[in-house]
């Protein structure tokens, strides 16, 4: 059929205007507007969302790649996380460091990044300045009777050191000088040397035999803290004023051997030898001294104590856990169920708390028993399981709580001595990652959807040891909830293969 030039071009418009119209189609259903998609429906447009694909999330204040709802520090690049709330950050996002940080004064990272009454250690001894007495000296963080002294160097740390002497009457018992009187007066000696002298106003007392006479003096002693010296002597000495020769030193002892009355205050026991007064053979004093009273302790850590035995061998750890670092990670608002809600691999990692003065101080006393025993790392590993395996008690959470699921921060597992598998596993990677070995948490799904977490460690050789491959490396399997298992033995009933790996910061 013939077609005329006329129409032929009207063909050929009409087949453009077509593709043009199924090309923009194509484009616009491929590249759609982002300012009329919300593809995460969380309310924000996608060309105005940082976060188009996390509905808990649509802004990045400070660009460091963490949203602003979850970045504690949204308007500081250099810093995301603040575990326990007290503005201190946990540690620096990658790249960054203080000199990044916009905040003003910048920021400081936290010492104790799971205790909120703590952030800063002057001295590194382990003990926040805020509950250092002494925050920069690192012999010393304690001075529980308020002397001045640390409890350390203190000869007595729940006394400060002292007493108060009084002298209440003096009886003659004899003539001296064939006179029914005598006329005295009062030294006393502290250490061998003189320390006052005691008369009546300038002039001596006068005494009559048998007949007391009141004095009614006092002083008191401020006795030094520290130093080689651990006890005080004091030396009650009373003197027959002579006219013509030297002062006569009356008898107030009745030990043959004794003139004067000798007392020694010992200082780590606060109690003076002897206590009452004495019957001398030319004199009586009446004294009495007062000591102060000793305060209690404070009482303000448990402390535990581990036993556990291992090749054959009971070993033994003391442990003082904080009660304020305790009643903070029990009244922790964190999710105590990340694994039943949306699955939340950060917040479970969050349990993992590595840099906690209490886990350092225990994977220490860990770490010094390994290498005593000349442990090899195999054997260091499969020593802190053990550790875990006997010290916490398998308890289920609707036993112990009376909740679904609660997971616990280690210190919580510590102090309660029971726990489930993702508590034991926890607070066994926490340990492990403090001895420098690589952990994840492995999660697995058994039947009826019911949930068991075991800890991978890395950097070890394990002949026929189950792992996982993780990130180019080998995780062998560590089971802490059963008594008996060892690095790479993994429970029948558990899977091949993990649902979950969680990376531990």
């Amino acid at each position: 059929m013939y077609l005329s030039k006329q129409r032929l071009l009207l063909l050929a418009l009409i087949v453009i205007l077509i593709t043009i119209s199924v090309t923009y189609t194509i484009f616009w259903i491929v590249n759609p507007d982002p300012s009329t998609i919300d593809s995460d429906n969380d309310g924000i447009m996608d060309d105005i969302d940082a976060f188009p694909n996390n509905p808990k999330e649509q802004n990045d204040t400070d660009d460091d790649g963490i949203g602003d709802n979850e970045d504690c520090f949204p308007f500081d690049p250099a810093a995301s996380i603040d575990s326990d709330g007290d503005g201190f950050p946990d540690k620096w996002n990658t790249g960054k460091s203080q000199a990044d940080s916009t905040s003003i004064p910048p920021l400081t990272l936290d010492d104790f990044p799971y205790d909120p009454s703590e952030w800063e250690d002057s001295d590194s001894d382990g003990i926040g300045d805020n509950s250092d007495v002494f925050p920069n000296d690192p012999s010393e963080t304690r001075d529980d009777d308020n002397d001045g002294t640390g409890n350390n160097a203190d000869h007595n740390p729940f006394v400060d050191l002292s007493f108060s002497l009084s002298i209440n009457q003096i009886t003659l018992n004899k003539y001296v000088d064939f006179l029914p009187w005598a006329q005295v007066y009062i030294k006393i000696l502290v250490n061998d040397e003189e320390y006052i002298t005691w008369d009546n106003n300038g002039s001596n007392y006068y005494i009559w035999k048998g007949v007391a006479k009141s004095i009614s003096k006092s002083f008191f002693f401020d006795i030094p803290e520290s130093g080689s010296q651990k006890y005080t002597d004091i030396e009650i000495q009373v003197f027959d004023q002579e006219w013509i020769r030297k002062d006569d030193q009356l008898d107030i002892n009745q030990d043959n051997d004794l003139v004067s009355i000798k007392l020694r205050l010992y200082h780590d026991s606060n109690e003076i030898i002897p206590d009452s007064s004495v019957v001398g053979s030319e004199a009586t004093i009446t004294y009495s001294i007062t000591l102060p009273e000793e305060i209690e302790p404070l009482n303000d850590s448990f402390e535990k104590t581990f036993r556990w035995r291992f090749k054959q061998k009971l070993h033994s750890i003391t442990l003082d856990i904080p009660f304020q670092k305790y009643e903070w990670a029990i009244q922790s608002t964190i999710n105590r169920s990340p694994q039943t809600q949306t699955f939340n691999s950060k917040a479970m990692a969050k349990f993992v708390t590595v840099n906690d003065s209490v886990i350092v101080s225990l994977a220490d006393k860990l770490n010094n028993l390994a290498i005593t025993n000349g442990y090899t790392d195999l054997e260091k590993v499969n020593f802190v399981m053990s550790f875990v395996q006997q010290n916490v008690y398998y308890w289920d959470d609707n036993a112990s709580k009376n909740q679904e699921e609660y997971w616990r921060f280690p210190i919580e597992t510590l102090v309660d001595g029971r726990g489930d598998c993702e508590d034991s596993s926890v607070l066994f990677a926490s340990i492990i990652e403090n001895l420098d070995f690589d952990a994840v948490l492995l999660f697995y799904i058994i039947d009826d959807n019911i949930g068991h977490l075991a800890t991978g460690v890395s950097d070890l050789t394990v002949p026929d040891g189950y792992f996982v491959s993780y990130q180019d490396k080998s995780y062998y399997y560590c089971e802490t909830t059963s008594i008996g298992f060892t690095v790479g033995e993994k429970p029948n009933d558990i899977t091949e293969e993990p649902e979950k790996i969680i990376q531990v910061e």
